[in-house]
């Protein structure tokens, strides 16, 4: 006598079959999530390395003006020193 044994359900395959979906998933948004803070980083140090050109800007900019003043004032020395030498 020949049998033949056909599962008709097997609740363990589906059971794993839902599982490795969720790790799917969950590996999904992980690596979205991975992304969205590479971006944030990457656009961070894009507006920290702007604000910092820019504030290097700035620096130069008020270097320069202490220098002018300073030649001003030294000028301005000078002149008031001519003239109260001068007889």
């Amino acid at each position: 006598m020949l049998s033949l044994s056909i599962p008709i359900y097997n609740h363990f395959r589906y059971g794993d079959l839902n599982e490795k979906r969720a790790r799917l998933r969950q590996a999904e948004l992980s690596l979205e999530n991975t992304e969205e803070k590479a971006d944030l980083a990457v656009r961070k140090a894009k507006r920290d390395y702007a604000a910092a050109g820019s504030n290097r800007t700035t620096l130069a900019l008020k270097a320069q003006f202490a220098l002018l003043s300073l030649i001003d004032a030294v000028g301005e020395n000078l002149d008031e020193q001519i003239a109260t030498e001068r007889p």
